[in-house]
């Protein structure tokens, strides 16, 4: 589970992960403005590894954190 914050004033928001190469393997677009919320992020697909993930805004990426996925 990832918290998030968008601004009221934000046009597009989105959460992204990428996998240690930097190619985008997931996305989740953000709805909600002005209010804390949470993705809870699938990643049954993906294999264990070091993954990034990122908070974009209007286009531009604002916040990153890294994450590890073990099985």
């Amino acid at each position: 589970m990832i918290a998030y914050y968008v601004p009221r004033d934000v046009g597009t928001a989105a959460l992204v992960v990428r996998d240690g190469a930097g190619r985008q393997v997931l996305e989740y677009v953000l709805e909600e403005r002005g209010v804390a919320g949470q993705v809870i992020v699938r990643m049954r697909a993906l294999a264990s590894g070091v993954y990034e993930y990122g908070v974009v805004l209007d286009g531009r990426l604002v916040a990153t954190k890294q994450m590890q996925l073990v099985r």
